[in-house]
């Protein structure tokens, strides 16, 4: 899979806006559009994430705020905002937060303005979020897209899980239990997708065929984030 260029920032493809399409056709100019990712923990959303990003153009992730440690190779600023209790209890305080959730004992929260700011560049925003907050952001955000990755077994979850090396064996049955719960949750998103072992460029593709087929619809539903 080849890498499209920078999309971190500069002009969005055309067409984006009222002026890029034909006359005949500039009421279906299309509204920019917020991405919700979410699934069990171990099933390769981040990775998912990651070469959606290289693979189309006009995205941009929002890093979420979180009060666990980082893993090791997890990066400040890339794979979260590491922050401490106190800190997160203000950010929820001042509502900077678009949505938070606990999960594992830690507090996860999606920051508005740079969700706000993103789309203000004409840009789509990705999210990943676990279910709870997804619902949140489905609430606060109705035309939000939400995209579930699902495992193709709860059999394979575990393996991915405990060769994360990350987690004793009651946090992997936990996790796992969560997960039973989280799948149940499924029929509630817009869209499923199933990352099978050994074949993850599918699941990129079908989440990349998602986005482009949101791009071109002729109704899209409105996100504003005041």
């Amino acid at each position: 899979m080849q890498r499209s260029r920078d999309v971190s920032s500069g002009p969005v493809p055309q067409p984006r806006g009222g002026d890029a399409w034909p006359k005949e056709l500039r009421y279906l100019a299309r509204q920019n559009r917020v991405f919700v990712i979410s699934g069990p923990a171990g099933v390769g959303k981040d990775e998912v994430i990651k070469k959606l990003l290289w693979a189309v153009s006009g995205l941009r992730k929002v890093v979420t705020n979180t009060t666990r440690p980082p893993r090791e190779r997890e990066e400040e600023g890339v794979d979260y905002h590491f922050c401490s209790r106190e800190e997160f209890d203000l950010l929820i305080a001042e509502e900077s937060l678009l949505e938070h959730a606990s999960y594992a004992e830690s507090y996860y929260g999606t920051p508005a303005e740079p969700v706000r700011s993103a789309l203000a560049e004409g840009l789509d925003v990705v999210l990943k979020i676990e279910a709870q907050g997804a619902m949140k952001v489905r609430s606060r955000l109705p035309g939000a897209v939400l995209v579930f990755i699902a495992p193709e077994s709860l059999v394979e979850l575990r393996r991915r899980i405990s060769a994360r090396a990350t987690e004793d064996a009651d946090s992997i049955a936990r996790r796992l239990d969560r997960a039973s719960d989280e799948l149940c949750l499924a029929g509630l998103y817009d869209y499923v997708v199933v990352n099978r072992r050994d074949r993850i460029d599918e699941a990129v593709a079908q989440v990349a065929a998602i986005v482009e087929a949101e791009r071109l619809r002729a109704s899209p539903h409105p996100v504003v984030l005041g």
